[in-house]
């Protein structure tokens, strides 16, 4: 396809479907002058009116001939002649598959990329004689890759009627060539076509499922019959809670179109894989055994919208889970990245390479299956480690909390300048893995609130780290004659010291291996702070108290040596630069 021909071809469309038709029905309508333009020049030469394409469609749904005959083409029809002077039949097919796949007039209505429509394909391992389904088929991007199947039936639904007419247009083009036409899309919503009885698709078993639906919704805004189908959600996987995001309504959905023995594809917002509104459901699709692999897609894979998406594929049986983080994968346009055959072959390899990991393991994490986030036992298994080492999650060994909320105007009146026993720390105190710095004295007496320093003052051996940012920074109390007030910037990490000394766990914490399995806890698009449940879930490989102590007392020996040869370049800069001052004069 030469896109900057089409792009001048669908500009010209446009300029005329201007003149004569309401904003809404614009795109629709310049699909199909396309596609009349289309059918014109396959007639030989004879002339065609709006008139007669509208009588002698041969591949045009009633549906469609209804609407476009309402537009009164023939008032437009010679500004849209010459096109046929200019163009090619090719051109013509061409501008209705360009108009179909680059219409975004509502973002979380974004078509399906070819790329991912191939690599979807791959991934549903679609064969001959299967029935296929598009949930929200648009304007039938996925379909027009689905319909290469033979023998097979495909069928699309979505809600929005110029989608639907525009998809419809475009299969009439394909049926013109195409052996297969066993394929029909169809206006409606996907919920009301649900027998409540059974929960199969009322118009056929759908083996293979793909959709790309309107993610990051409330569940309960799509309407009476969605909300009917998360009680049956709820039924079917015990769940207690009735409120998450559209994405797992649209998940259960698929797992039950999906049938027996279906695959099913969607693409999903890359928060919902994580966050702990959809926790719950998220945990039973898992532990349900029906979520095989989840492939993390760069940001700009679907146009038109700005959040970060996955793939996520859906079948029977499953007792592992394998994750695939492609998000480094494709090329980068202006405001996309695209994927061409050679991207979708290597994600395809990734997901046969990938180490499955056990339901189990993403227990522990809230069922987070973000494949930049995935940490679990598994990492650590692969390392060399002694034999007497344990893996376990710090969740297992530590008790995190955060510090108080302290707004500047609870400072102003508990700061004191006289000694009280208790001092304010703050992130800006934690410099190099030690607590430095003027500390404020504070006298809670002075609020009229209650402060639970049991909650809220760091105890001798406490972890406190910053909660925002990459690095974390991290230190030790060693003080215990002075109460620490810990800001509400900071995590506490309290360490049960019959399994792991404090010293240990912020060596790890400190580690280059450590700071990388915090920053897959990071969330937050502005500012990014710590997952608990997520930081809580990290591996930690524990030897013996007795291999801690020795493996802490070599770091100090090398520590201080460090600390040593730091003073003496200080003395050494100090020198350096009164040598100056002294030469120069200044």
């Amino acid at each position: 396809m030469d896109e900057a021909k089409i792009r001048k071809l669908t500009r010209g469309l446009r300029d005329v479907a201007q003149k004569f038709v309401t904003k809404d029905a614009l795109d629709v309508s310049v699909v199909y002058m396309a596609y009349m333009l289309h059918r014109n020049s396959i007639e030989n030469g004879r002339y065609l009116t709006p008139y007669d394409l509208l009588c002698s469609r041969e591949n045009l749904p009633d549906d469609v001939a209804v609407y476009v005959k309402g537009l009164e083409f023939a008032d437009y029809w010679p500004e849209l002649a010459p096109f046929i002077i200019q163009y090619s039949n090719q051109d013509f097919v061409d501008a209705v598959d360009y108009m179909s796949a680059n219409i975004v007039n509502n973002p979380m209505e974004a078509g399906t990329p070819n790329g991912i429509c191939q690599l979807t394909v791959s991934l549903l391992e679609l064969k001959r004689g299967d029935h296929i389904l598009d949930v929200g088929s648009g304007g039938g991007n996925f379909l027009m890759h689905a319909i290469e199947t033979p023998k097979s039936e495909c069928i699309g639904i979505d809600t929005n009627p110029f989608a639907v007419m525009i998809s419809q247009l475009r299969l009439a083009i394909k049926k013109e060539t195409l052996t297969n036409p066993a394929v029909s899309v169809i206006r409606g919503d996907i919920f009301d076509k649900i027998k409540p009885e059974s929960g199969l698709f009322e118009i056929g078993l759908s083996r293979k499922v793909f959709s790309n639906y309107p993610f990051v919704a409330r569940a309960k805004a799509l309407g009476a019959a969605a909300t009917n189908f998360i009680e049956t959600l709820g039924q079917k996987l015990n769940l207690r809670k009735k409120v998450y995001s559209s994405d797992w309504l649209f998940n259960g959905l698929l797992c039950d179109l999906m049938g027996n023995k279906g695959r099913a594809v969607a693409i999903m917002s890359a928060g919902s894989t994580w966050k702990e509104n959809d926790e719950e459901v998220r945990g039973a699709v898992v532990a349900s055994g029906l979520v095989e692999c989840v492939i993390e897609l760069p940001a700009g894979a679907i146009p038109g919208t700005a959040v970060n998406t996955c793939l996520i594929v859906f079948s029977h049986g499953n007792k592992t889970v394998r994750f695939v983080n492609a998000n480094q994968i494709g090329t980068k346009s202006r405001t996309s990245v695209i994927f061409n055959d050679y991207d979708v072959q290597q994600i395809l390899e990734m997901c046969k390479s990938a180490t499955p990991i056990s339901k189990e393991d993403l227990a522990p994490c809230g069922y987070c299956i973000l494949p930049s986030r995935i940490t679990t036992n598994n990492e650590l298994s692969s390392k060399k480690m002694r034999s007497d080492t344990k893996i376990k999650v710090l969740g297992d060994f530590c008790k995190l909390s955060r510090g108080a909320i302290f707004s500047s105007a609870d400072f102003e009146i508990t700061e004191s300048n006289e000694e009280t026993g208790m001092r304010y720390l703050k992130p800006a105190n934690i410099i190099e893995g030690e607590i430095v710095g003027e500390m404020a004295n504070i006298d809670l007496s002075k609020l009229n609130r209650k402060v639970n320093e049991n909650l809220y003052c760091a105890k001798e051996q406490t972890l406190v780290m910053t909660k925002y940012g990459s690095p974390t920074r991290i230190a030790i109390v060693r003080d215990s004659k002075q109460k620490l007030l810990v800001n509400s910037n900071l995590y506490m990490l309290n360490v049960d010291q019959a399994i792991a000394l404090p010293d240990y766990v912020k060596l790890f914490l400190e580690s280059s291996h450590g700071q990388s399995l915090i920053e897959k806890t990071l969330v937050g698009s502005v500012m990014q702070s710590i997952d608990q449940k997520l930081f809580m879930s990290i591996p930690v490989p524990l030897p013996s108290l007795n291999e801690q102590k020795s493996f802490v007392k070599k770091y100090m020996v090398i520590k201080a040596q460090l600390d040593k040869y730091k003073a003496m370049a200080e003395e050494i800069r100090t020198k350096a630069n009164q040598l100056v001052d002294e030469e120069m004069g200044i």
